[in-house]
């Protein structure tokens, strides 16, 4: 199962392994929940931090039922927590492995975001009990490990608090820049959720037609809305980052 619209890499990688693909879809708080499937399940693949690339953040109480529901039908829930470092209003949600009782989500979280794209001791997992030791066995037939250096640092870095500064500093600069970019967005409805680096808007027509005229003009980074969903017709929204002040990051979706 798969939220609809998705990160399409999670939906190829799925396929790739002759997975059946369920999409489920999700609104302004996140997945649908009434509309979870029934039958055999046996992995559902949710960011309820921040959707990707609508930017909605799962409410508590649909992070309950997406729990319970993986419990009915044996599912494992793969929380991919990617975002969840940059929440700008309201208290921080606690994560569905926090609220899991029975060993159900695999969650999988990144320093990517906070720290650079290039650190590479950036992602981790936290896995139920039965599943550490097989992790473990193909992450050292994949590369044979993570280096220990880095990871002695960033564990220093983390136990001496200079993580949570740093998570401080760069969150007031990227809230700052995400309502400049949205204040500055007067002409189209603009949706930027409490958590993230994007803002998800709607389009007019010419705005579409704007779009297109950047990306000739090599100023927005343009796609199809058929690159984040395989299921039906694309939607007509935009998806921009502001985090990057010197050098903007635009992403646009269009017919």
């Amino acid at each position: 199962m798969l939220e609809w619209p998705c990160y399409q890499g999670a939906a190829y990688l799925f396929e790739s392994y002759g997975a059946t693909v369920r999409p489920v879809p999700v609104d302004e708080h996140g997945l649908d929940t009434a509309r979870l499937p029934d039958g055999t399940i046996s992995l559902a693949y949710v960011a309820p931090s921040h959707q990707y690339p609508l930017g909605s953040t799962l409410a508590l109480e649909r992070r309950i039922r997406l729990l319970e529901w993986a419990w009915e039908v044996g599912a494992y829930i793969v929380e991919d927590d990617y975002d969840s470092d940059f929440r700008y209003s309201g208290s921080p949600l606690t994560a569905l492995a926090g609220l899991d009782a029975c060993g159900a989500v695999i969650y999988l979280g990144t320093f990517s975001k906070s720290i650079g794209g290039k650190f590479t001791a950036g992602l981790y997992g936290v896995l139920p009990a039965e599943l550490v030791e097989p992790a473990q066995i193909a992450k050292a037939l994949l590369d044979n490990g993570q280096p220990w250096l880095e990871q002695a640092v960033l564990a220093d870095f983390i136990a001496n608090g200079s993580y949570a500064n740093h998570l401080r500093r760069i969150r007031q600069l990227y809230r700052q820049q995400r309502d400049c970019l949205v204040a500055a967005l007067t002409t189209i409805s603009a949706r930027c959720g409490s958590a993230g680096w994007k803002a998800a808007c709607t389009l007019s027509g010419i705005c579409r037609r704007s779009c297109l005229m950047r990306r000739r003009c090599k100023r927005w980074h343009c796609r199809p809305g058929s690159g984040f969903t395989r299921w039906t017709v694309a939607l007509p929204q935009i998806s921009i980052n502001p985090a990057t002040a010197k050098k903007p990051y635009y992403w646009a979706i269009h017919p």
